[in-house]
């Protein structure tokens, strides 16, 4: 009997990482040994993850040795950078910013060596035979400079470019895009979170103009499985995760019919003095609403489109 393959997510704590894993556990529970990566074993996070009977190694994406160890016989890897949590560290402790620096930047910088990091431990991993990488489109690129704020996008195709160029990954990458979380009107409220009003209706209002399809992820129940397709297809797919294609309007219609409320939809006005992390989040929708959340990439393709190509 063959010997299972060593399947190694980076961020096990987190919501891209967890995901993943617990569909593994889940759907696909004697295709892989599964290992997660986390920078505290010790945490709770941690020890959910590892009463589903997965393997916890320390490792941190800044410490290049300690990815090298931890991705030691792996077969197959999901990586992926968490942007969000460097930007929050830099606003609250601004003393951390070095000169000339915003919390965007500080981000960036981190991120790409994050990056940097992981593809040298990859390379370095004789065993791997896929990874699949979680990117973003750069708006910078697709934009030719119309929309340049959006660093946290742009640092996730940097890094992307660099999975690509790697000789040591060449027929090894596939990558994901994951859509805006189905969730992200619980857990950032203040950006989109429909508002109860004076009149008592719910108001959403988005620097979009509601009558463009966007892409909707709900992670925890399709992630995993876009990742395991990813392993199973040829190499070199840019999958754009989406649950459901929904209009901003289409999507406040349905949080009002759940919630039994009223509800409305209004294009928010650009705000011109914004400061950078809301100007990032403004042109990030205005990016998408012009080009899409893949950029416009024309080898892009969707979920129901892997079925045709796997290997």
């Amino acid at each position: 009997m063959s010997e299972k393959k060593v399947l190694v997510v980076l961020g096990a704590t987190g919501t891209q990482g967890g995901a993943v894993l617990r569909y593994l556990v889940r759907h696909q529970p004697n295709t892989f040994t599964l290992r997660g990566i986390t920078r505290n074993p010790a945490s709770q996070a941690s020890r959910d993850v590892q009463a589903l009977g997965i393997d916890i190694v320390k490792a941190d994406n800044d410490d290049l040795a300690s990815l090298k160890a931890a991705l030691s016989g792996a077969t197959h890897v999901f990586a992926n950078t968490d942007s969000n949590q460097h930007i929050f560290h830099a606003m609250k402790y601004p003393e951390v910013l070095g000169s000339g620096q915003t919390p965007l930047t500080y981000a960036r910088d981190i991120e790409m060596q994050q990056g940097r990091n992981i593809v040298e431990a990859l390379a370095a991993t004789g065993s791997l035979e896929r990874v699949v990488w979680s990117t973003l489109a750069s708006p910078a690129k697709w934009s030719n400079g119309k929309y340049v704020n959006v660093t946290m996008f742009d640092a996730k195709e940097a890094i992307g470019d660099l999975f690509w160029a790697e000789e040591k990954l060449k027929g090894k990458v596939s990558m994901v895009i994951v859509g805006f979380y189905l969730t992200n009107a619980l857990k950032m409220p203040e950006l989109q979170a429909p508002k109860k009003q004076l009149d008592g209706v719910y108001e959403l209002a988005l620097l979009s103009s509601g009558d463009v399809p966007y892409p909707h992820a709900d992670v925890d129940a399709d992630l995993g499985s876009w990742v395991s397709a990813l392993f199973e297809a040829e190499a070199g797919i840019t999958l754009v995760g989406a649950s459901e294609m929904l209009t901003w309007k289409e999507w406040l219609q349905l949080w009002a019919s759940r919630n039994g409320v009223q509800a409305r939809y209004r294009r928010a006005p650009v705000d011109e003095s914004a400061t950078a992390i809301l100007k990032a989040v403004q042109e990030e929708f205005q990016f998408v609403e012009e080009y899409g959340l893949a950029g416009g990439n024309p080898e892009a393709i969707y979920p129901e489109e892997v079925c045709h190509i796997r290997s």
